[in-house]
């Protein structure tokens, strides 16, 4: 799209939605709601304006049986109230997308709203050894998941995440990581400033922060 209209991709993607609620056409409507979704990483900040394309992703599907986008809708307001810290509105989200994908024989979906159940127990605070246990659990449902994007990296990340709240060093590992077991994929660059610092390179995280890539930012 954008390289045909010459506009970035956010904008055209946002441009199609918008020109398929003036034609009234629900199937394109949902089509084009997710292409604006795909298209809402590109800069941190954007978790208010997924959480309406997942919105609206519910109320056109639910009332025109398009039951893959609404189980898309519930998947993305799960992620958009986690990031809100809304837990409460969050588990009622995964609570209604774990029931479709039950009466819709759509298994998938469990893997997500348990990496959820994960998250959800870092967010209500619970003791580290718990919530590794339960993205340990979470984890061991990517395999053969077909999904390498979140199987590579995710797990080390969440399990780094946690020990940082919990105030906890980061595992203290070599250049040899994948022979430890640890898969940071395409996370390292984060990542890697606190491995050092945990191995007491101080320097070298300084360094290691400096030199690594930014994300995006709000304008």
């Amino acid at each position: 799209i954008g390289a045909v209209t010459d506009q970035p991709l956010d904008v055209a993607a946002h441009e199609a939605a918008a020109i398929a609620r003036r034609r009234g056409d629900p199937a394109l409507l949902v089509f084009a709601l997710n292409g604006a979704f795909m298209q809402s990483f590109f800069r941190t900040g954007l978790d208010g304006a997924r959480d309406e394309i997942g919105a609206e992703l519910i109320a056109v599907s639910s009332r025109h049986g398009l039951v893959t986008y609404e189980l898309l809708g519930h998947l993305i307001r799960v992620q958009s109230r986690s990031a809100f810290g809304d837990v409460a509105a969050a588990d009622a989200h995964a609570e209604a997308a774990d029931r479709l994908a039950a009466v819709h024989e759509s298994p998938l979906v469990g893997v997500f709203t348990r990496w959820y159940r994960a998250l959800r127990l870092a967010l209500t605070d619970h003791p580290f050894p718990v919530v590794a246990a339960a993205y340990d659990e979470a984890a061991s449902a990517l395999v053969g998941a077909g999904m390498p994007g979140l199987q590579r990296g995710l797990p080390a990340l969440a399990l780094l995440a946690a020990r940082v709240q919990h105030g906890l060093t980061a595992p203290a590992l070599t250049a040899n990581e994948a022979k430890e077991g640890t898969d940071w994929g395409p996370y390292e660059p984060w990542a890697r400033p606190l491995v050092m610092l945990s191995q007491g390179r101080s320097g070298v995280a300084s360094a290691a922060v400096v030199t690594g890539p930014n994300p995006s930012r709000r304008p």
